[in-house]
């Protein structure tokens, strides 16, 4: 007899003494009906908690090597008036004494924790003797039927058999589930005090909305009748909007620094070094916190052995996993109260908020009155009621965990990193307006994912840099410009050699020659090849001054005309920065000396 069946015999024949005053003679129940339920039900708990399954891995991982432990916090983050550093650890949750409902957003690890949880209880040798309780019982509310309820779904777990009695009440008739004459909750609850079942509750956010209420209730009631066992519910953050009575509520806490080590290395062993220092000067690595982030970002890089080289499909892939991906895989549907209101479309009006807040407003955080104005904007694009900004974006936290609230009536995109990417992405699809030098200055980042989600990068750099009028704003603020080169070069567009790309870089440089940091970033730029090929195309057009040029400052005079473009007739370039445009072109540029122009 394996351990399994040992505990399911010993749970069932004490629990079966705590029937025995519901059991009659006209019942079709016994200990030897409910053994084998519980048994097989120990069995699929305990190789449910011991692998976890992501989509782009073709084999399972074993828990234990691939997750770590979570921290708890005893208050949500959006009850919370001021930062909270007090935390405990899973085993907090089998040793309190309360009922919980643990929060976390989409992909925090609640049902990892869950699992982490299960194979404790299950596994022999790692009881803590202050866990409160003995075994696991799990119950998945994705997978309750419409015509069931959540003590049915016990029962059948613990294989009583029940009858269904019908009265007629005004108006229809009422259901009575009963096992000897009494209601079947009352023969549940009594089971599960009297075998001190840790019940398990996963997924209130995937209940069938039709059965959210009911389901609330039945989570009350067993709150405050469960006194010798216990409850630990969990649910999404956003998803969470009433108070469940005689039931605490925790938070699962993002990945600190060295816990983002620890997972890491149970992932890649052999590079995670390497993984980390990369990882260090990536612009998303703020999304990581979140396991589900950290882990989709580990898979690619051990998929491939390297990140991708464009940091804009790894903000896809994180926005696409948090819209539809996640629940997609696990076979979940989550349907919007708005008619229309379809993943793709929350991708358009998230972006079209985050514009609204990130430009506009020009805000990280926003309250409620903040967020009326943003919404007022852009809901009418979107045929959503105007007056349900703060509903909508409830919605979008409990679908997909892209918006946060923080605090009371508080709210904050989940990651900086993919709000300017949101931003990008709605600016990158209007037109180009006056307006973009004063967003540039702002926001210099998000002007240089817009430039890499452009189809037609070269373009959208030309318009910034060889438009009068905008380039007259850019040049009020070269720390602005410098971070503008620095992120584009993080982010690695995809440039063609086109003469408008080279123009405009070598327009910037000629501008601020002066600036050391701007030249540096602009030499950082031409390691690009197809950029160095178009500045090429540009600079052949000048000869080099050695009349006026100096030992450092190089000047040069245009000696050709451009068709499209206005270059100024003469200008200044640091002598490095020449090398680095000219180092592989075909023929060194001409020399003017003497005022002749010479080869």
């Amino acid at each position: 007899m394996s351990l399994l069946e040992f505990v399911a015999e010993k749970i069932i024949a004490q629990g079966f003494k705590a029937l025995d005053k519901h059991l009659t003679s006209g019942t079709d129940n016994s200990k030897e009906k409910s053994i084998p339920n519980l048994q097989q039900h120990l069995v699929e708990v305990l190789s449910w908690a011991s692998t976890i399954e992501f989509y782009e891995l073709s084999l399972s991982k074993s828990i234990e090597k691939a997750t770590v432990e979570l921290d708890i916090f005893l208050t949500p983050r959006k009850f919370r008036m001021k930062q909270e550093k007090k935390q405990k650890g899973e085993h907090f949750l089998l040793e309190t004494d309360r009922h919980l409902i643990l929060l976390g957003d989409p992909g925090a690890g609640k049902t990892t924790t869950i699992k982490r949880l299960c194979k404790l209880l299950l596994t022999e040798d790692s009881r803590s003797k202050n866990d409160f309780t003995s075994y696991p019982l799990v119950v998945r509310l994705r997978k309750i039927e419409e015509n069931s309820d959540l003590y049915q779904a016990i029962a059948t777990v613990l294989g009583l058999r029940w009858t269904t009695r019908l009265e007629e009440v005004p108006g229809g008739n009422k259901v009575y589930n009963e096992i000897g004459g009494d209601l079947l909750a009352d023969v549940v609850i009594d089971f599960l005090n009297e075998t001190g079942a840790f019940l398990l509750v996963d997924g209130l956010d995937e209940a069938p909305p039709t059965k959210r209420d009911e389901i609330e209730r039945n989570l009350s009631t067993l709150a405050h009748k469960l006194i010798n066992s216990k409850m630990l519910i969990t649910s999404r953050t956003g998803d969470y909007y009433r108070k469940i009575e005689g039931v605490d509520v925790v938070e699962i806490s993002p990945l600190a620094d060295k816990q983002i080590e620890e997972v890491v290395k149970k992932w890649l062993p052999k590079d995670y070094n390497n993984f980390l220092r990369e990882l260090n000067v990536l612009p998303y690595r703020d999304t990581v916190r979140r396991p589900l982030s950290l882990v989709q970002v580990v898979v690619l890089y051990s998929n491939y052995g390297y990140f991708p080289e464009q940091p804009s499909i790894i903000y896809k892939k994180i926005i696409w996993l948090y819209l539809e991906g996640w629940d997609y895989h696990r076979r979940i549907s989550r349907a919007s109260k708005y008619a229309g209101f379809i993943p793709e479309r929350k991708l358009e009006f998230l972006s079209a908020i985050a514009f609204q807040l990130t430009l506009k407003q020009k805000t990280a955080r926003f309250d409620g009155s903040a967020l009326v104005v943003a919404y007022g904007r852009v809901h009418k694009l979107f045929g959503l009621p105007e007056y349900e900004a703060t509903k909508v974006v409830q919605e979008i936290e409990a679908h997909t965990g892209l918006i946060i609230e923080t605090g009371p009536q508080v709210y904050e995109f989940s990651h900086l990193s993919l709000q300017e990417y949101l931003c990008a992405n709605y600016l990158v699809r209007s037109p180009i307006t006056k307006d973009v030098g004063k967003y540039f200055v702002e926001r210099p980042g998000v002007l240089a994912l817009a430039v890499v989600l452009s189809s037609n990068p070269n373009s959208w750099i030309a318009s910034l840099f060889l438009t009068s009028s905008t380039f007259e704003e850019i040049k009020k603020n070269t720390a602005s410009l410098s971070e503008f080169i620095r992120r584009l070069v993080l982010e690695r567009p995809n440039f063609d050699d086109d003469e408008g790309l080279g123009a405009a870089i070598t327009a910037v440089a000629m501008q601020f020659h002066d600036n050391e940091e701007i030249q540096y970033a602009v030499c950082a730029l031409l390691d690009f090849p197809q950029v160095r090929l178009a500045t090429e195309k540009v600079i052949s057009a000048f000869a080099i001054n050695e009349d006026k040029s100096q030992q450092d400052q190089i000047i040069l005079t245009r000696v050709q005309r451009f068709t499209y473009y206005v270059l100024p007739t003469e200008g200044r370039l640091p002598k490095a920065t020449l090398s680095a445009m000219t180092k592989s072109a075909p023929a060194p540029l001409k020399v003017i000396r003497d005022r002749e122009v010479v080869l």
